[in-house]
């Protein structure tokens, strides 16, 4: 098996374990945005070694314009995406939060050929066609019609938009990541975005 398929293989793995552990802290009383702060900020101190070294070995010197791009992923992946994903745990099930989630290269195709100028061949079409059916499914439109499921309604909303902006996201990371490298990339924008809701909890008064 190639390197790259064991790395996706247990990627999948560790992130099947997330919404699991993040419903069973919000059931213990933790905030969404408590512990989306909490993760982010573990995930920056951890990769904090590995980015300065490839900075140094890069000799990369960050400019204004750096900051702000870092800035701004760091907004759609943390305190939109990631918070809205946590959010979404406390109204609908791990499994359908997760499998919505998942959903969203539905969206990134979109973005990219917007952004990015990919083209959409015709078997990435079918694929996205597909995509749109089984996000259609979930939402279980008869359901909503009856007026049952208004809870698990708004989980699959949120997960929803997560998974839109976290497409969004990885649309736009792909500007400019190949510059920096993973740990530099991943590592600033860990910082930048857990900053940004740390700031939310302070303003909120939500515990840290």
């Amino acid at each position: 098996m190639k390197k790259g398929n064991v790395f996706i293989l247990l990627t999948a793995l560790l992130y099947s374990t997330q919404e699991i552990a993040n419903k069973m802290l919000v059931k213990e009383g933790l905030d969404s945005f408590q512990i989306t702060f909490m993760i982010f900020l573990i995930g920056a101190i951890l990769l904090t070694p590995l980015a300065i070294k490839d900075i140094k070995a890069k000799e990369l010197k960050l400019s204004v314009n750096d900051f702000g791009y870092f800035a701004l992923n760091g907004a759609l992946c943390i305190p939109i995406s990631m918070a809205l994903l946590s959010f979404a745990g406390k109204y609908t099930l791990a499994s359908t939060s997760a499998v919505i989630f998942s959903s969203n290269a539905v969206f990134t195709v979109p973005f990219a050929y917007i952004i990015l100028k990919e083209k959409i061949n015709r078997a990435t079409l079918i694929s996205l066609l597909i995509g749109v059916l089984g996000v259609i499914i979930i939402f279980n439109p008869a359901k909503i019609a009856a007026g049952g499921g208004s809870a698990d309604l708004l989980g699959i909303t949120l997960a929803l938009g997560a998974a839109v902006s976290w497409s969004l996201f990885t649309v736009i990371s792909k500007i400019r990541i190949h510059q920096y490298g993973g740990y530099i990339f991943n590592c600033i924008v860990f910082y930048a975005g857990a900053l940004m809701v740390l700031v939310i909890l302070l303003v909120t008064g939500r515990p840290i």
